[in-house]
């Protein structure tokens, strides 16, 4: 899973200027997506046992989806996901 202190930072630096929400699996970022309409998604493609991609793959679902960005750089969300 991803690091507490690298979600801690990511949080710290950008919570002055947007709203945040930090989950520290993909239950909880699953979670978060049902109760909150969300922009952009962070997120690991390594999440200890679990697969990023599934919570990639249940974002892409949302009526508006969030532009997406994962851990190795690529562009996931694209005009597939409603981001451009």
């Amino acid at each position: 899973m991803t690091k507490k202190h690298t979600r801690d930072g990511l949080r710290s630096l950008l919570e002055n200027d947007y709203d945040v929400y930090v989950a520290p699996d993909i239950a909880g970022a699953i979670d978060v997506l049902d109760r909150e309409q969300v922009d952009v998604l962070l997120t690991d493609l390594r999440l200890g046992s679990e697969d990023g991609m599934s919570l990639i793959d249940r974002a892409l679902k949302m009526p508006r989806p969030p532009a997406l960005h994962h851990d190795d750089g690529l562009r996931v969300g694209g005009c597939r996901g409603g981001s451009d």
